[in-house]
Parts: C-alpha cells; structure tokens; sequence
C-alpha cells in the first residue's frame, strides 16, 4: 500500500459545509480539497489516506455525525497523484516578492523563490487561504513593519510555505503543526529552500512553547471555529506591539472570527478577500 493513496469523496448539503469542516480540521489536519459540482444544493469534498484504518475510522465517525454523508472510495497510485500535482502546479507570483515554485524548477525572475515539494498538506499557494496569507506577509515588508529583528510563530504550519517566505525575508521562527504528515513535508520544503537556520518545525499544539516565547508575527491558517477556540492560547504568545494573521476563513465566518479578537483588545488592521476566503490581519497598535 505504500506506493498507492487511499482516496475517499465526500458527497453532502452545502449546509453542512461549515460543521463538516470544523471535523475536518481535527480528522485529517493534513488538508482536503473541494470539488467542483454540477449540483447547486451538493458540495463534495476529496481526502487522501495512506492507511485503509484512517479512511474507515474517518468515515465511521463523519457518518456517525451526518448520516447523510454519502462516500466513495478509490486507489490511486502515488505515481498517478505526483505526476497529476505537476501539471496542476503553475508558478504563482504575489505582490511583486515572492514566486511559488515547484521543486523540480528554477527560478527565472528576480523574486523570493518558495520551492514546494507535493505531500499530503496544505500550503502550495493555489489556494485563496495560503495565497491571501502570503500576500499580507508580502505588504507588510513593503511596508517595513515586517524586518530581520523580527520573529514569527506559524500555527499549523502545513507545507511551510508561510514560515519558509518569513524565513526567505530574514524573520526567524517556528512552525507547529499537530499533524506528523505536516511537519515531515514541511522539513523537507525548509530544506529545499534552505532555511533550516531560521525556520524551526514542532510537532504538536501551541502547548510546545514555554508561555515566555512570544512573536512579533503569528500566522494561523486554518478554520474559523478553531482560531476562535484558540484565541487565548494563540495571544499568549504575541508580542505587545506584534503583528496577527489569520486566515482559513469563510466569508459568512469573518465577522464572528473579528469579533473574537476585537473582544481581547486587537485592533483590524485590514481584511483581504480572494473568492469566498477572507485573511484578516490584526495589531494592538
């Protein structure tokens, strides 16, 4: 089974959407993707597995919560799946800093270059999240309020393509991801782009740092319920004049994640919007 993924198709109400992919978010925290459908009441969702045991206790747990869940199951080789991500993946350029590069090219312009290897995780730029999370980081060292005396805390780090471009501007920091799938495709990106020296990878919660650590940015791209769940947890560890981002978020969500973080004192410094996903970035400035 090792040269082979398990993948699973998820069928259900768009209504469910939001709950389903608060579970998600906690089943397989090494990403999904949404589909494209001919329906205009019928979202679907597909996630890979590497064990046959991962599959069927996702989908024994998902239907135990909505029955109404229907499931197709397939195998695909490994092989199939790389080579079908290499003719998806297409340099993406952001905001005249950074270009979003598969590993097997070179970099032909005069910016940042983030090489992404394909794993199972979240983070090669196509999507609005990681793309409007990147954006910001971008505008923020245009701006100069992001330097090299700067230090970052992404949470759920993913592929690493947020931690590596804060890296890639002379930031150092750290990457937590509760997912070990995560964490070993994002060592492998942090060595590929060769910032093992300022980017560092945890495996686990934010409950991995002393509550002394605290950052001058932190990241957190991952889902509405989540980031208001964890607020507390997540502003322990920023800095008193430090920089937040958050992204993951559904537009319909992003008023319920602001007021969250407006009730600790936060100030929105502005909002980003790509399709249905929305980055908001806070300060206490």
């Amino acid at each position: 089974m090792e040269d082979k993924f398990l993948g699973l198709i998820l069928s259900f109400p768009k209504s469910l959407l939001e709950p389903l992919e608060g579970l998600l978010y906690l089943l397989v925290p090494w990403g999904w993707e949404e589909l494209e459908s001919t329906s205009l009441e019928e979202q679907k969702i597909q996630i890979f597995f590497t064990t046959p045991q991962e599959l069927e206790e996702t989908v024994s747990f998902l239907k135990s919560k909505f029955p109404q869940i229907k499931t197709e199951t397939f195998l695909l080789p490994k092989q199939d799946w790389l080579e079908n991500w290499k003719k998806f993946f297409t340099p993406i350029q952001i905001e005249n800093t950074f270009e979003i590069l598969p590993a097997w090219e070179k970099s032909k312009s005069n910016l940042l270059p983030l090489f992404i290897y394909p794993e199972m995780a979240f983070g090669t730029g196509h999507h609005p999240t990681t793309y409007l999370c990147l954006k910001v980081i971008a505008q923020l060292h245009q701006n100069k309020l992001l330097t090299s005396k700067d230090t970052f805390l992404d949470v759920g780090t993913g592929s690493g393509i947020l931690g590596i471009a804060c890296a890639k501007l002379g930031l150092t920091g750290i990457g937590l991801d509760i997912d070990p799938h995560a964490i070993n495709n994002a060592r492998h990106n942090v060595k590929l782009n060769q910032v093992q020296d300022s980017f560092s990878l945890e495996l686990g919660s934010l409950k991995k740092l002393n509550i002394s650590q605290k950052f001058s940015l932190i990241l957190a791209n991952i889902l509405a319920t989540p980031l208001i769940k964890m607020r507390e947890e997540i502003l322990k560890h920023l800095q008193a004049q430090g920089k937040l981002i958050l992204s993951g978020i559904l537009k319909e969500q992003a008023s319920r994640v602001k007021e969250a973080y407006l009730q600790s004192g936060l100030k929105l410094t502005k909002e980003f919007n790509s399709k249905e996903w929305v980055a908001l970035l806070f300060s206490y400035d």
